[in-house]
């Protein structure tokens, strides 16, 4: 984002418009689109399009003496119909939120389906609908695995009557699997709320291993309640695929640099499962020694720690990259002193590269949230070859299980925000749905453990949270947001 001074009025005359006046002092939201549109922010926070060309950077090129033309909108028969003057001409282009908003089609006027475009330009209070779309899917496989082990465990204590809400929100989550991803935009909000409440309330039910996914559903209900208090356009296909596209951006171009990050993480997480299990088996075996203390398998224990060592070790090194300040002034440094192209020089501009730096956060999360999940059901296991006639809460604590769920809860929540799109057109939503809870959660594992100490969990990340902390006060200070 960047500032800019209004150099020429404009007056808008669309829904997803703003005015704006000479003088006026905004923010540039985005680059400007193929329709040579901008999505600005006025001096009273309010968000929308204007022609490019009438503003002027703070500190670019001097602006001409006339203003340029704004830009055309088709009408779908090949013309094209000026925004102010409502005048007939040969060529122009489609204003960006014409794609979107289905109101705009009708038998006279089409959407031109081959035109050039991202389709992801959304007004501001749209993207709490890309929001709740994402939460939607964290809360379904967050519910899938955690209704899973409250069955098992259920079953393993012989109580029916818990065996019930297990099964009712499994069922549930099919029924969600088949409507939100064939049908999402044919079901009201209201509806798409209600069913994630009632999920929710289900998985209430199954203490202690349902609660994680019970705050992720009420945080999707109340997303979707967002969506429509808000009015929010519905999603066209072109997003949806476009958030697809960036969980699984990189696979079909994968550099020899990108290919080398991912054998670093495989090795990384290899050495963390074998360094967890050593410190697992030798602490369930040294517990099992003692005869007031609970029975733990050495074996299903060490492969719980493993797990959650991966996670740790990920997080650890989440943290060093997210110190991106560092980076940035150092390939800098080596790009001064003519070093760029040795080793050392190249890492620090992969690392500067916003898209590089992105590719390695993403690989570093899919590796967290696959073996958080496997740190839990390991977790189980571990509580049901010890002897089901314990509670899990009364061999773990209950200070390990309630952080253990709300950091599931704020991973799902960390999950649903991660989108470039949000980040690009709502910062602060990106900020409340994706940052925060991330470093709340990471605050959180520091007392995720027996009597409220992470004994694992200190070492490998208290260092690099530190001087992620400190590299964020630096951007601060120095006004790089």
């Amino acid at each position: 984002m960047s500032q800019a001074r209004v150099i020429y009025e404009y007056t808008a005359d669309g829904d997803a418009q703003i005015s704006i006046k000479k003088g006026e002092t905004i923010t540039i939201m985005g680059d400007v689109t193929p329709e040579n549109w901008v999505l600005v922010k006025n001096s009273e926070g309010q968000e929308g399009y204007i022609p490019a060309g009438y503003y002027k950077e703070i500190g670019g090129q001097k602006p001409g003496k006339v203003p340029p033309k704004p830009p055309t909108s088709t009408n779908g028969s090949g013309n094209t119909t000026d925004g102010n003057t409502n005048t007939t001409t040969s060529t122009g282009e489609e204003p960006p939120w014409a794609k979107n908003k289905a109101a705009a089609a009708s038998s006279s006027k089409t959407v031109n389906k081959s035109r050039s475009d991202d389709g992801t330009l959304m007004e501001g209070h749209d993207t709490y609908n890309l929001f709740a779309y994402q939460m939607e899917w964290s809360a379904i496989s967050l519910t899938f695995v955690n209704a899973l082990l409250s069955f098992f465990n259920a079953s393993a204590q012989a109580t029916w009557y818990w065996i019930i809400p297990p099964i009712f929100a499994l069922t549930v989550v099919g029924i969600l699997i088949l409507l939100i991803g064939f049908s999402r935009e044919k079901i009201t909000p209201q509806v798409r709320a209600g069913l994630f409440i009632f999920l929710g309330i289900l998985m209430a039910l199954s203490w202690p291993f349902g609660w994680a996914a019970c705050g992720a559903c009420f945080i999707a209900g109340a997303l979707d309640i967002m969506v429509m208090r808000n009015n929010c356009k519905p999603l066209s296909s072109v997003i949806t695929d476009d958030w697809r596209a960036q969980f699984m951006n990189g696979c079909d171009s994968w550099t020899p640099g990108r290919l080398l990050f991912v054998a670093f993480v495989v090795i990384l997480d290899i050495v963390s499962i074998a360094w967890g299990f050593i410190n697992g088996y030798n602490q369930a075996t040294a517990i099992t020694d003692n005869p007031d203390a609970a029975e733990l398998k050495p074996q299903t224990y060490g492969v719980a720690l493993g797990f959650g060592r991966v996670v740790t070790m990920n997080i650890a090194v989440m943290l060093l990259l997210a110190c991106y300040g560092c980076f940035v002034r150092q390939s800098r440094k080596h790009e001064r002193d003519r070093t760029a192209d040795t080793l050392l020089g190249r890492c620090c501009g992969h690392l500067s590269d916003d898209e590089g730096r992105r590719y390695c956060h993403r690989i570093l999360a899919y590796s967290i949230v696959l073996f958080g999940y496997l740190h839990s059901i390991a977790m189980y296991y571990t509580y049901e070859s010890s002897g089901v006639e314990r509670t899990y809460v009364s061999i773990f604590g209950i200070e390990t299980v309630v952080t253990g769920i709300l950091v599931f809860i704020l991973l799902a929540w960390t999950i649903g925000g991660a989108n470039q799109t949000i980040l690009k057109q709502n910062s602060k939503l990106f900020l409340r749905g994706h940052s925060a809870p991330a470093v709340l959660m990471i605050v959180i594992l520091f007392f995720h453990g027996p009597k409220g100490r992470g004994q694992w969990y200190y070492m490998p990340v208290l260092g690099p949270f530190v001087l992620y902390c400190a590299d964020l006060a630096l951007r601060w200070f120095a006004g790089d947001n």
